[in-house]
């Protein structure tokens, strides 16, 4: 799984770098110096989460890992809320509330592993 996940790092690389060049700009030097800190906290952060996603697949049963897998935005919007101070409507919140019982409603539904 992980030759996968260098595979498909790759492969993006490679296609971001080409898109950059063929709109003719420098991804080094057209990018505003405030900008570079959070770019590359961004890549790091993100280079992390593909790999420990990537080790989940491997590691978890498929039932766990869907469901922790699809509650991301769930998850994402609770660490906005508690880090960055944003408001969750009442509607939002029992948004979130069904789909993270849909997400497990369908974990739950899911033939097991061998059947």
């Amino acid at each position: 799984m992980l030759d996968y996940a260098c595979s498909r790092s790759t492969v993006t690389l490679i296609l971001a770098h080409l898109l950059v060049k063929s709109k003719g700009l420098n991804p080094f030097a057209d990018v505003p110096g405030h900008c570079w800190k959070p770019l590359i906290t961004r890549s790091i952060v993100g280079t992390i989460a593909f790999g420990t996603t990537s080790i989940g697949l491997m590691v978890l049963p498929l039932s766990i890992f869907n469901i922790l897998f699809n509650c991301a935005p769930f998850f994402t919007a609770i660490l906005a809320w508690c880090y960055l101070k944003e408001t969750i409507s009442y509607v939002q919140n029992i948004a979130m509330f069904g789909s993270f019982i849909g997400v497990i409603f369908i974990a739950l539904g899911m033939p097991k592993e061998g059947d």
